[in-house]
């Protein structure tokens, strides 16, 4: 079971990502937030670039309180290495 709800994130995620091109995104701008790149894509769904500490308090406001972060292998790599 536990098993399970990772692959459904990675699905969703993915679908998102093959498919997201496709769809009509409406740009978000929030006054408090150094978020550029922030977008809903479908009613509670938005998307975003990593968010500082300053974009997460804005997100809260604007009433989006669950996160997805997804990176890359690549990067988890070199986060990897700068820790060692």
């Amino acid at each position: 079971m536990q098993k399970q709800i990772p692959l459904c994130l990675l699905a969703i995620v993915l679908s998102v990502s093959l498919f997201g091109q496709n769809l009509k995104a409406d740009k978000i701008i929030l006054p408090d937030s150094d978020l550029t790149n922030l977008y809903q894509i479908d009613s509670g769904v938005y998307r975003s670039e990593q968010p500082s500490k300053e974009g997460f308090k804005a997100l809260e406001k604007y009433g989006i309180e669950k996160y997805l972060i997804y990176e890359t292998d690549i990067v988890m790599m070199t986060k990897q290495k700068e820790q060692v």
